[in-house]
């Protein structure tokens, strides 16, 4: 027990506090109002009464034999619905059906105290019904002025407070696990097994639904026998819980769920990790009443069976809170047979879907490509990573796809060319990102060797060959297929050489196709196990002057202060260089790191420059040990922007790609034109097909219900029932599906990049 006594409203001494101890939930409780006041009943009549105001709740003892007391009610601050003040020393309070009416003289004080309790604990709360406050005279009492910060303490007093409106105490320590988040609040909550609720459920569901800065949740473990109720309630209240990530729920539930949500929730993103299927499976079944947007859904780590899953595909295929959805993982599931077949329906039903993610399964990686790339409706990112493909790809890359990657997966060399000739047969005007860092299976020589006789298109704009090792002649292998790509902007090739592989040799090699090709941009990553610092000196000397280059990373390269002066020549000399990222030097000393960066600093050409945060660690800088020139040099750094990393590069590409000027949109669209114009992107943007071979129109059932609307509008007979708010909602959500289509289908024809 703590007091807090500013205004002088705790009436005892300190010694005397100690006998409400027995009745307060711990020192965590702090005491704002100990005094002695007179009850007054309705009927005229009045009687002693001790009050306590806590952190928490409103307390009232009654006095009893033998200087003793006894707790007569207990109120939470939540329950106060309204304070009437009456000058000069009455206050009456409403908690829900029951009045507390007193006499003191610090009334006024006690319930501007109250007032502002209320105010503090439905900080940034919407819809939140407000505290109804009397006061004679009327400008006595005044309601409590507009928070605009986030109060002390948060998150901490709201479980005290929501624990007492449930009446459901706990051991108070676990309220300081929760200090750290009250400090930082920002970035995911992690909720797990150590946390002991001992049945104070619904005060963690309502404190953390209630946290205008809690975007991400994680349960990891944490009460699973309570899961039902504890996310039933999250669903219920929560306002800007945007992300809900559910962990290592090993066992199945005895509990259902009941996702029923507030109209604006924010809740769009849904994961499970090392969850039992059967949770899964109750939470999918209950999603049916969830009247939000999923828009990012990911499985991993689970043991499955092939009817479960597809069971969970034919959900996000049918259910409303799905056709929304943009981003798909299925991430090291145990499964014996993978449901291909409804795999693909539930695609084809998925109309704004941006990226699948299909990531070490036991499944024929061949297949899996060859089924996304003949969807009508298709992503933009395709990632099957460490996947096996023993069969030929034959299926075409489509113009919609901007970025596929094949990382971690293992090829034969036949399988590899097929793939390749898939992704670069067809010409394109959009840019195409591929990522290919450590596969397997051979080297980048037997690999690339494989398609020298084969007629490959200029397509790819960005390459990610990471990982993969690279001797001379793989380097030589490699260079040679690039000289094929005339569009190639970026390449990356992070721990590919090593040491003992002759690194001086495909390094110059390097040196010269920069300087022969348009190639703007250069990510490297050296192997601190494996330094190649000395090879590094002649190939940065090398490319001062260079032209094209743009933007340079070369990241844990151990060049010491040898490569300050290089690095500064390079970048004064190099004509058109604007980002550069060279974190991992390894400087002998602070003089010399400031000498680096101030030598960065001084070119105008740098927009874009990293903070070195390895450098600081490794020299032992911190926040309280900084000199005055570090935090100069750093202030400095922060008025440039962070090097764009590939996937901001993708973002930047494809925001240009369906880019379209006002000036180009109708104005008005009547309601048969809308019928008839609204299109798929994937339609948009190629002819459609004859009648005897076109597929099902994602967009036809919103036509059928806008027709079935217009039957009973005019009473007319019609075979569709129509419910009007899920109506409502189905027509906004295809509306906004047709903006974006037209945009895409737009953009498509209009640039290149």
């Amino acid at each position: 027990m703590t007091t807090q006594g500013r205004t002088n409203l705790i009436h005892f001494p300190k010694q005397q506090l100690e006998k409400f101890n027995e009745f307060l939930w711990g020192a965590t409780e702090t005491i704002f109002v100990a005094q002695e006041v007179t009850k007054l009943h309705l009927n005229g009549g009045n009687a002693p009464r001790t009050i306590v105001v806590t952190s928490g709740a409103f307390y009232v003892f009654r006095p009893k034999n033998f200087n003793r007391i006894e707790c007569g009610n207990i109120y939470s601050i939540i329950s106060l619905t309204k304070v009437v003040y009456v000058e000069p020393d009455i206050l009456n309070l409403t908690y829900g059906e029951n009045t507390f009416v007193f006499k003191s003289s610090d009334a006024l004080s006690i319930g501007q105290l109250l007032v502002n309790q209320h105010a503090m604990v439905a900080y940034q709360v919407p819809s939140y019904e407000p505290l109804r406050i009397e006061s004679t005279p009327p400008s006595a009492l005044k309601p409590s002025p507009e928070l605009n910060f986030r109060p002390a303490s948060l998150f901490q007093t709201r479980l005290i407070i929501w624990a007492h409106y449930y009446n459901t105490q706990f051991p108070l320590q676990n309220v300081r696990t929760f200090r750290d988040w009250d400090h930082k609040h920002s970035g995911p909550f992690k909720i797990d097994s150590t946390f002991e609720h001992n049945g104070a459920i619904a005060a963690l569901a309502h404190t953390i639904s209630w946290d205008a800065d809690l975007k991400h949740l994680i349960i990891d473990s944490f009460a699973p026998d309570q899961l039902g109720p504890f996310l039933s309630t999250i669903f219920a209240q929560s306002f800007a819980l945007s992300r809900i990530s559910i962990e290592n729920i090993a066992s199945p539930l005895n509990t259902d769920f009941d996702l029923s949500a507030r109209e604006d929730t924010a809740i769009s993103s849904i994961s499970f990790k090392g969850t039992h299927p059967h949770v899964v499976i109750s939470f999918f079944n209950a999603l049916e009443k969830f009247n939000g947007r999923i828009r990012v859904f990911q499985l991993s780590n689970c043991n499955i069976h092939n009817e479960e899953l597809a069971d969970i595909f034919q959900s996000i295929a049918t259910l409303p809170c799905f056709m929304k959805l943009q981003y798909l993982s299925l991430d090291q599931l145990n499964i014996n047979e993978f449901p291909l077949n409804e795999f693909s329906a539930m695609l084809s039903k998925l109309r704004v879907l941006s990226t699948v993610v299909i990531n070490q399964l036991d499944l024929e990686g061949s297949d899996v490509l060859n089924l996304l790339l003949k969807q009508a409706q298709l992503p933009r990112h395709i990632e099957v990573t460490g996947l096996k493909f023993t069969v030929p790809v034959v299926a075409e890359l489509p113009e919609s796809v901007t970025h596929i990657n094949i990382s971690n997966s293992e090829f034969t060399v036949e399988t590899f060319a097929t793939l390749m000739k898939s992704i670069l047969a067809k010409n394109r005007s959009s840019p195409l990102f591929l990522t290919a860092s450590n596969i397997k299976g051979a080297s980048t020589k037997q690999f690339l060797g494989q398609l020298e006789n084969i007629e490959l298109l200029p397509l790819i704009y960005e390459l990610n060959w990471s990982g993969n090792r690279l001797l001379p002649k793989d380097m030589k292998a490699l260079l040679s297929f690039l000289k094929t790509q005339t569009n190639l902007k970026f390449l990356d090739i992070e721990k590919c050489i090593f040491h003992e592989d002759q690194p001086e040799k495909s390094l110059q090699s390097l040196s010269e196709f920069l300087r022969e090709t348009p190639i703007e941009g250069l990510g490297m990553l050296c192997d601190s196990s494996s330094p190649i610092s000395i090879e590094l000196l002649p190939f940065i000397t090398s490319l001062s002057g260079c032209p094209g280059i743009k933007s340079f990373r070369l990241l844990n390269s151990q060049l010491k202060d040898a490569g300050i002066e290089p690095i500064i020549k390079m970048v004064q000399e190099c004509p058109d260089i604007c980002e550069i990222d060279i974190d991992g030097m390894e400087v002998s000393s602070t003089i010399d790191l400031i000498r680096l960066y101030n030598g960065l600093l001084m070119n105008p050409k740098i927009v874009s420059l990293s903070t070195p945060k390895k450098e600081l660690a490794l020299l032992g800088i911190t926040k309280e040990n900084m000199q005055p020139e570090v935090k100069k040099m750093l202030l400095a750094l922060k008025t440039k922007k962070i090097p764009k990393n590939s996937m901001q590069r993708l973002a930047l590409c494809e925001h240009l790609q369906v880019e379209i000027d006002d000036d180009e949109q109708g104005s008005e669209l009547d309601f048969e034109s809308m019928l008839t114009l609204i299109e798929p992107a994937s339609l948009l943007s190629k002819p459609t097909a004859g009648p005897g071979k076109s597929k099902m129109n994602p967009l036809e059932e919103l036509n059928a219900v806008m027709r079935a609307m217009v039957a009973v509008m005019r009473d007319e007979p019609s075979e569709r029932q129509v419910e009007p708010v899920p109506m409502a909602r189905m027509i906004m959500d295809h509306l906004v599906t047709s903006k974006k289509a037209l945009k895409v289908a737009h953009g498509s024809s209009k640039h290149s990049i």
